[in-house]
């Protein structure tokens, strides 16, 4: 009974840690192209977000279902 709760638990993390991503990329301004510094990226109805760096980079973990990001400057 002990060996086949361990297997259940396994999958349920194993399947817990494979629903979420890594969403990465650049704010650059639209005619210049140059990095935008400080813009805030939020998660569509979450609290969760970043700020960009100082060169215009960020990087978010989405859970399944989360999507769309707001940029806001």
């Amino acid at each position: 009974m002990f060996f086949y709760s361990c297997v259940i638990y396994f999958i349920w993390v194993t399947s817990t840690f494979a629903q979420t991503r890594t969403i990465s990329g650049q704010v650059t301004a639209a005619d210049t192209k140059e990095p935008l510094p400080g813009v805030n990226v939020v998660v569509q109805g979450t609290s969760t977000g970043t700020v960009t760096g100082l060169d215009g980079t960020y990087s978010l973990n989405l859970s399944e279902g989360q999507d769309v990001l707001f940029f806001l400057l």
